[in-house]
């Protein structure tokens, strides 16, 4: 549940009230803006790459697959240690999203604080 809730809270910063509350580590990840959220809350930079996502609910299959190549790409630009394909996160395996999610704070070098209360709060956004 920390977990999701973790997710939770850098959606909704990214995506303010379009975002959705992350409830599942499977339909919920699928259209990868919750992923986005996630590299955008580490890296403030990559927060201009939005407009590059389809975001208007529903998104389709396609429009899902390409939000998955993005985010691979933003993973593979700041060296992240994962072997992934889009269809990995437009169709996902909750398990392995489950285990993506577990190593993604400790891959962008910056965890969670150990109180599940701080976990929703992202590094400061700094323009250097």
């Amino acid at each position: 549940a920390c977990l999701l809730a973790w997710a939770s809270a850098h959606y909704a910063r990214e995506f303010g009230a379009a975002a959705k509350r992350v409830t599942n580590f499977g339909e919920d990840l699928r259209d990868g803006l919750v992923l986005f959220s996630l590299l955008a809350g580490y890296w403030p930079a990559y927060g201009s790459k939005k407009s590059s996502l389809a975001t208007a609910a529903p998104v389709s299959a396609d429009s899902c697959h390409d939000n998955a190549e993005l985010v691979i790409r933003l993973m593979k630009d700041m060296g992240l240690p994962f072997d992934l394909v889009a269809t990995d996160i437009s169709q996902p395996d909750p398990k392995e999203m489950m285990v993506l999610l577990l190593r993604c704070p400790s891959s962008c070098r910056a965890p969670p604080s150990s109180s599940p209360a701080a976990w929703g709060r992202p590094r400061p956004r700094t323009w250097s």
